[in-house]
């Protein structure tokens, strides 16, 4: 059962943390333009060349110190979607629905001008298909794997249309090289032997990426499945009301069986939790979804940290 509030906070009465900035990432969070387009997946990379009137005559075009180097495109801005899969990755491919943690480079098509880029910063984790980001990620990402490498060269129509944005001009077509550090799906849950424990368990099915980690004081964004420990019955989800929720670690926003349960996840990390009713919602618990001294367990993701 999905619930239109989760469970997690440690009362009715504490308010949902504000949402965090994803970071900089100047060229996508801005709007989200829905036109159908080709969607035609290639596996050899643009050629280098000059040819179409493109001129990349800045020794820095393409480049940005620590992400790879953007090649000068070959022929006129292509009128639809262009997907070039550099490296194909291994595991799941994303869908609609999918988290998918990414870094990434873009530039415009005209002038090879790097208008940002998430190396050197932080990676980015982006819900494919809930139009928070450009049209052209949320066609060009599906389908790719952890440990892809794909080039997406994104007409206007996909990106900001006739609007500029800082260095991207009006009817720029980008080109994007993005890497799939992790691909986060909806994950199964099941409860536990004798349906209670008495300590907190932790289990990670997925490391992470990077090395920041989640400390007290954290700023985190979550993705969660929460299970009854006896039978293992969902009774929340966050991927069923398709939104993370947003906390600061050691505030006392949730519960302590997650205060203590997230430190040291990494980016993109998935972990099993296995909370005990002392550390959930005690000898009182929360009728009628919760009962008194129940065990708890929850698959958690972790899909922002700051």
């Amino acid at each position: 059962m999905a619930l239109d509030c989760p469970l997690v906070f440690a009362s009715p009465n504490t308010s949902r943390a504000s949402r965090m900035s994803s970071g900089a990432l100047l060229a996508l969070l801005a709007v989200s333009l829905l036109v159908s387009c080709g969607d035609e997946t290639r596996t050899a990379a643009v050629d280098s060349g000059d040819a179409g009137g493109v001129t990349w005559t800045d020794p820095e075009a393409g480049r940005r110190d620590g992400a790879p180097t953007i090649t000068e495109p070959k022929g006129a801005a292509p009128s639809d979607l262009e997907i070039y899969d550099l490296v194909t990755g291994d595991g799941p491919a994303a869908e609609d629905g999918s988290v998918v943690v990414v870094d990434y480079v873009g530039a415009n098509y005209s002038n090879g001008k790097v208008f940002d880029a998430s190396y050197g910063r932080a990676p980015f984790a982006v819900t494919l298909g809930a139009g928070r980001v450009i049209a052209g990620w949320d066609q060009g990402l599906v389908g790719i794997k952890p440990g892809g490498k794909r080039q997406l060269v994104i007409p206007p129509e996909l990106g900001y249309g006739d609007q500029a944005n800082g260095d991207i001009g009006a009817n720029e077509t980008l080109i994007f090289v993005i890497e799939a550090r992790a691909v986060l799906s909806r994950p199964d849950a099941t409860g536990v032997d004798g349906g209670t424990v008495s300590e907190l368990v932790t289990t990670d099915l997925e490391p992470g990426i990077g090395d920041a980690t989640v400390q007290s004081g954290s700023q985190v964004s979550i993705h969660y499945v929460g299970v009854h420990g006896d039978g293992g019955q969902p009774f929340d989800s966050s991927w069923d009301r398709g939104e993370p929720i947003d906390l600061q670690v050691g505030s006392g926003q949730v519960i302590a069986g997650w205060e203590q349960g997230l430190v040291g996840m990494r980016l993109g990390g998935r972990r099993r939790l296995e909370i005990p009713s002392s550390l959930a919602y005690g000898d009182e618990g929360r009728p009628p979804t919760i009962q008194p001294g129940e065990t708890l367990v929850f698959v958690v993701d972790v899909v922002g940290l700051s």
